[in-house]
């Protein structure tokens, strides 16, 4: 959190909630996850959704293709804009490149002005 000495790296929050079930972040003002505070930077990693729709189950009844692409979309949309007016990074980057997570470490230690160790 802001003016915070701790660092803490979660892969769920209560934008994956919004973003997975579709709900209107820009008119939020309802008592889920009202308490649990703003993150300082969202990192999105952008996913080609080819490459995921030729590992998903066809069983799968709730993850298909159009179902991400959605959930991208809420990200890259809705989640993004909410960022924007509430003074929260948000950063994208390209799943595919080799060096994903250099390059999100290298975006971190910048924004941060820290050292981390992986």
């Amino acid at each position: 959190a802001k003016n915070s000495p701790l660092l803490l790296i979660s892969d769920r929050s209560k934008f994956s909630s919004f973003a997975y079930q579709g709900m209107d972040i820009l008119n939020y003002n309802i008592i889920i996850n009202k308490n649990i505070p703003d993150p300082d930077i969202i990192i999105f990693l952008k996913a080609d959704l080819d490459e995921i729709e030729e590992n998903l189950d066809p069983e799968d009844e709730f993850e298909d293709k159009a179902f991400l692409e959605r959930v991208q979309q809420n990200y890259l949309g809705p989640i993004r804009q909410y960022c924007l007016r509430n003074d929260i990074k948000f950063k994208c980057f390209e799943a595919r490149s080799d060096s994903i997570t250099n390059e999100v470490i290298v975006y971190l230690r910048k924004e941060l002005e820290m050292s981390l160790w992986i």
